[in-house]
């Protein structure tokens, strides 16, 4: 009896230790991602010039799609999991209630990568108006 009270308290500890690295992970990715959009606003209000060119002559490659669309989406992404986190409960879940838990995780993440590509669309579209394209 006494060893599966230890074990319940083992494991509870975990559970917060996990989610608070989790957490903790999840923060970082958002700061990474607002520094880098703090750096390509910074690059892009220094020098208007460069983001206006690129896209009215349309000499837009991939690589620059990545380097506008990436810091805002990784931001946005960053802190909604950091905001919306719930450590799992159970790692074994079984039964009747399995599939709809599955399904809610499921929905909650993809709502969450289609915010942080509106996010980092709308950073995009601020971009533009900036530098007087629109």
């Amino acid at each position: 009896m006494q060893n599966r009270k230890v074990e319940a308290i083992v494991s509870g500890v975990a559970h917060v230790l996990e989610s608070n690295s989790q957490r903790k992970r999840h923060l970082f990715v958002g700061a990474a991602g607002a520094v880098g959009t703090a750096l390509l606003w910074w690059v892009h209000l220094t020098l208007p010039a460069i983001f206006a060119n690129a896209f009215l002559r349309g000499r837009v490659s991939p690589m620059w799609l990545v380097l506008a669309f990436a810091p805002p989406f990784v931001m946005a992404f960053g802190l909604a999991n950091f905001l919306s986190f719930k450590p799992p409960l159970h790692s074994n879940d079984s039964g009747p209630m399995a599939g709809y838990l599955y399904r809610q995780e499921s929905d909650k993440k993809w709502k969450i990568m289609v915010a942080s590509g509106i996010a980092a669309a709308a950073n995009l579209l601020l971009m533009f108006v900036t530098a007087g394209t629109v």
